[in-house]
């Protein structure tokens, strides 16, 4: 689930001081400026412009980010949440949704049970639909994160096929998580040319009438 996409403007010397994250996946993209990424795995980086940072926050880690320089910065940071589960009672996921629809207006507290009874009736029939629930939320995410890519002018490119438990493996991803895809993220390599965008199928092939 797309969680979070915030367009921040940090102010000199200004910053997140340490702070938790669990069970998600942050991208920073630097659109001007620059900040110090730190955080309880070992890692201290500098994020520059047209950089863009992943962190897998697995089962938990702390970490902060600061502008130590004499100048703004401005970047984007999404969260997503592709998880199995999110759409049950207790899930941050859910509880963060049912927040959004009564800050928004969309729904009053006396339509809690009609919430849960909507969401269990979506993916609470089988295993199938729990799976459909983490990549219709992890392609929205990986959508947004291509725009924004692009408007950077850098390339991305989403790949199938690899090992799905060497890959959960290496980044300590719990098994309620689901990995759809693969985004490679960065800048064309001088001198080489990309063969160009196409559909995989036609319009005629993907329109179907009854």
């Amino acid at each position: 689930m797309l969680r979070v996409f915030n367009d921040d403007i940090v102010e000199a010397h200004k910053g997140f001081d340490t702070h938790p994250h669990e069970e998600m996946e942050i991208v920073s993209i630097v659109l001007d400026g620059e900040m110090v990424h730190k955080d309880t795995m070992g890692n201290e980086t500098v994020i520059r412009k047209n950089d863009v940072q992943r962190m897998t926050a697995g089962i938990g880690l702390y970490h902060s980010e600061q502008n130590m320089s004499d100048h703004p910065v401005h970047f984007f940071q999404i969260w997503i949440n592709p998880d199995k589960k999110g759409w049950e009672e207790g899930n941050p996921v859910f509880e963060k949704n049912w927040e959004e629809m009564l800050k928004s207006g969309a729904m009053g507290l006396d339509q809690r049970d009609w919430f849960l009874n909507a969401t269990n009736s979506l993916y609470n029939w089988n295993s199938d639909a729990n799976l459909a629930f983490a990549v219709k939320n992890t392609g929205f995410f990986a959508m947004s994160l291509m725009y924004a890519a692009t408007s950077l002018g850098l390339e991305t490119h989403p790949m199938d096929g690899f090992d799905h438990e060497a890959v959960r493996k290496e980044f300590k991803i719990p098994d309620n998580y689901w990995i759809p895809l693969l985004l490679a993220v960065g800048y064309k390599k001088e001198g080489v040319e990309l063969l160009p965008a196409k559909w995989r199928k036609m319009y005629n092939e993907i329109v179907v009438t009854f």
